[in-house]
């Protein structure tokens, strides 16, 4: 049997990450959406969440402190920067984009249980028991968890190990789920993903043997594997009992397809978040990297329920409602951008309460993550030197450099909704480009930029970038994927160094 990769070895997560349901989620991101950016706001939050009934108090010395229990919950599956680093509120993209409706429940749970890994930047103090396990190893001067990780060669996604050892068993006739005695004593010894082999052989190993009873020795394990049980009961590709067993669901067999594209691109090292220290700067870029969208979207999303009828004709908040008016561009004030507010703290609190549960917060993360998206772009060209304008009343970003520009239209989209909001898009730029050309005698390059990773292979990218001769930018947490157009003004508005 193979050892730990250090003494006191596990996978922890905290144990908050299993007792919630979509709607506790949801509410609560609602509940801290208003507040972002501001630092004390937890008594405000709690206030708030009691209000809107959002799970329970938590009284502690006669002062109710729900949020301070709870955020624990958003910030390990990346939905918060933990206030452990961050002093003042701030919600990742995909918690915006989660409560903008931009991104299903079942899809995000399921892509972030996915993505979780060690090391991480929510995993970081060392318990006294871990620091007891430790002495006389040669790991003892380690002193966090993500030192101990880079230290001892750890890179491993949990529930990745899970779906490849499930995936091979069922592909090979076995029988397909888990007891947690084997997870524990076959799995969480692998350092790394490229471990399941050595996984698959000892399961099967340890099946045909009647004498195997597990390892005892490693027995306090089973609290945190529990608890990867619960989390993973919100993955539709798995089915568990929460508790002693877990398997391949319905789901991930009626799809197995693409439980390989999942299993390929978890392995991917290149999909990993690397970190180079254990600095408060990279355990901040943690929450970054983890709160963005990854590649292993596509595939989940792809198999999820299909489109309704209302989401084919979704309002696009992104799009105002006003009357056709001449294009007016002025600079882009980044910073008013970021701090502007379309929910007003000032308000009463049953229309707070209002906003919450009646819609208005989805439409606000919505404004919220489109404004962010034209920030962070703005400021990029802006280093290079470019000028950088905007209509609020069309034009998303009109960026200038020398005797050439560019316009870009910003969408957020997912699996579903991408082929309407390409057209969408299509639809803007080419009425803002004309407009400009009129208005303005201004004829800009074409780009859209999304927030998620496209096939370039896909024929909306060929119709977009070679026949309309629009080029298509995609930034996720992998970096930023940039497809020009067939023909350009200027190789500057193309050029992945400036994004």
């Amino acid at each position: 049997m193979r050892q730990l990769p250090y003494p006191g070895y596990s996978w922890p997560i905290t144990q908050h990450a299993a007792g919630f349901n979509e709607n506790d989620i949801r509410n609560m991101l609602s509940c801290a959406l208003p507040f972002e950016g501001i630092s004390g706001a937890g008594k405000k939050i709690t206030s708030l969440m009691i209000a809107s009934e959002v799970l329970t108090s938590n009284v502690r010395d006669g002062t109710p402190d729900a949020w301070r229990d709870y955020q624990q919950l958003l910030a390990e599956l990346g939905f918060i920067v933990s206030t452990r680093i961050c002093s003042s509120v701030r919600l990742t993209e995909i918690a915006k984009s989660f409560v903008a409706g931009e991104v299903d429940y079942s899809s995000v749970m399921s892509m972030q249980s996915f993505r979780y890994q060690y090391p991480n930047g929510q995993k970081y103090t060392l318990q006294a028991t871990q620091k007891s396990a430790l002495a006389g190893s040669v790991f003892k001067n380690c002193k966090n968890q993500i030192d101990l990780h880079l230290n001892s060669g750890v890179l491993i996604r949990p529930s990745i190990l899970i779906l490849r050892v499930l995936y091979e068993l069922y592909i090979s006739g076995d029988r397909c789920s888990l007891i947690l005695e084997e997870v524990r004593d076959f799995l969480l010894p692998s350092r790394k993903n490229d471990e399941w082999p050595l996984s698959v052989f000892e399961v099967k190993n340890a099946r045909k043997n009647a004498s195997w009873v597990g390892n005892s020795s490693v027995d306090r394990t089973r609290r945190n594997l529990q608890d990867w049980f619960k989390l993973l009961r919100e993955n539709r590709f798995f089915v568990t009992d929460g508790s002693k067993y877990i398997g391949l669901s319905d789901f991930a067999l009626d799809n197995i397809s693409s439980v390989k594209k999942i299993i390929s691109l978890g392995e991917d090292v290149a999909t990993f978040w690397i970190p180079l220290s254990s600095s408060p700067e990279e355990q901040f870029n943690w929450f970054l990297w983890y709160g963005q969208f990854g590649s292993l979207i596509a595939p989940i999303e792809e198999v999820e329920v299909s489109l309704t009828e209302s989401e084919q004709f979704s309002v696009d908040y992104d799009t105002p409602e006003v009357g056709i008016l001449p294009i007016s561009l002025s600079d882009i004030d980044i910073d008013a951008l970021l701090s502007k507010k379309k929910i007003s703290l000032n308000i009463d609190k049953n229309e707070m309460i209002r906003s919450i549960t009646q819609g208005a917060m989805k439409r606000y993360a919505k404004h919220v993550l489109h404004d962010e998206i034209v920030a962070e772009f703005a400021k990029k060209f802006k280093s290079q030197g470019a000028r950088v304008v905007s209509d609020s009343n069309s034009v998303d970003l009109l960026v200038i450099y020398g005797d050439s520009s560019i316009i870009f239209e910003v969408k957020t989209v997912n699996y579903k909704n991408i082929r309407n909001r390409l057209r969408l898009a299509l639809g803007q730029i080419e009425e803002y480009s004309f407009r400009l050309s009129s208005e303005k005698g201004i004829k800009p390059d074409r780009g859209i930029i999304l927030n998620r990773n496209v096939d370039k292979s896909s024929w909306q990218v060929n119709f977009l970038t070679d026949y309309m001769n629009i080029g298509l930018v995609s930034r996720v947490s992998s970096g930023t994927m940039i497809i020009p157009p067939r023909n350009c003004n200027r190789d500057f508005f193309w050029n992945e160094d400036n994004f």
